[in-house]
């Protein structure tokens, strides 16, 4: 049995400030490559791991485009929702978002912990999903059993799944926490950058990164997007391989980086207004006033800027003045 498994292809009618290309027809074109990929390679199923679309109510005409994209696909598709496809984070409101319309009209099949068989000539595949929901590093939600007789179990997980603590995030769930389920493959979505493939204790913990990159960060800008091609045989490891999109561009080309880098600049900036601060007063008396008049004149700071930091200065003094009197 042949799967491709993509995730997070946030799907929207505009794009990013970060993105300098036609982020909308990108999207299309990806999602194209990925469902002539699968009719070329005769792929037994499409798996995808949430946030199909930017948002639950996204607009009828990029819904329109997808599911005519979608429709062209030979093999079912199945997936999971994230927190994009969902009204507040509560999985309870899918049956009025444009992913759960899309599984009313049998476009893609929606998992559960439930679980359900699909089957080859050679090979039969168990498959769940948990949806994203509100307490998502529950470890009920990774965690699951064999419930039939199969010869490889596959579940799908939108959630902060990590190999190591490499993120500053409160909640995340560690690949050694949950390496109990009996899920042959778990195949994880939510986290954007990916952590590749995973082997702990007999299994393989999956995430090959977001379809789509919708920021400007420096792991995003050499990050290249990719599919996930899972092959099963009876009695055999499954084989993983990770196919690079070819409609995908460099980084370097599709993300802007100017309003970061500003950012930065002005970060930068900062801080060496503060050092000057600290050195210019040192061991001496000097009036608020004194210190930006001193600053202005050391790093040839317009006068406008200046005179709006005498200004907020004096108001912030003023009020101080007005609590003395009480």
């Amino acid at each position: 049995m042949k799967i491709v498994y993509i995730t997070d292809t946030h799907f929207r009618g505009g794009g990013p400030r970060s993105r300098t290309d036609d982020f909308v027809n990108t999207c299309y074109n990806k999602l194209d490559e990925v469902v002539n990929y699968c009719n070329l390679h005769e792929v037994n199923l499409l798996l995808h791991g949430g946030d199909f679309f930017d948002r639950p109510n996204i607009s009828l005409s990029v819904l329109g485009e997808i599911v005519g994209i979608l429709q062209k696909c030979k093999c079912p598709i199945m997936g999971i929702a994230g927190n994009h496809d969902i009204y507040g984070h509560n999985p309870k409101t899918l049956p009025r978002t444009m992913l759960g319309l899309m599984s009313k009209l049998g476009i893609i099949d929606l998992l559960s912990h439930d679980g359900k068989i699909v089957n080859t000539k050679d090979v039969g595949v168990q498959l769940t999903g948990a949806n994203y929901i509100y307490d998502y590093e529950s470890k009920e939600q990774y965690i699951v059993k064999k419930q039939f007789d199969c010869d490889f179990s596959i579940h799908l997980v939108h959630g902060m799944l990590l190999p190591k603590k490499s993120v500053p995030v409160d909640k995340m769930t560690l690949v050694e926490s949950i390496s109990n389920t009996e899920a042959d493959i778990t195949l994880a979505g939510h986290y954007h950058h990916g952590f590749g493939c995973v082997d702990y204790n007999g299994k393989k913990f999956i995430n090959p990164g977001s379809l789509l990159r919708v920021d400007n960060s420096l792991s995003e800008l050499s990050r290249s997007p990719q599919m996930l091609e899972i092959q099963l045989t009876k009695g055999k490891v499954p084989e993983i391989k990770f196919i690079p999109i070819k409609a995908a561009q460099r980084g370097d080309i599709v993300l802007d980086r100017s309003q970061l880098e500003e950012k930065q600049i002005q970060t930068d900036k900062l801080d060496d207004f503060l050092t000057n601060i600290t050195d210019i007063t040192s061991n001496q008396h000097v009036s608020a006033e004194q210190i930006i008049s001193l600053i202005a004149n050391n790093e040839d700071i317009s006068p406008k800027v200046k005179e709006k930091a005498l200004s907020i200065v004096s108001t912030v003094q003023q009020s101080f003045n007005d609590n003395e009197d009480f």
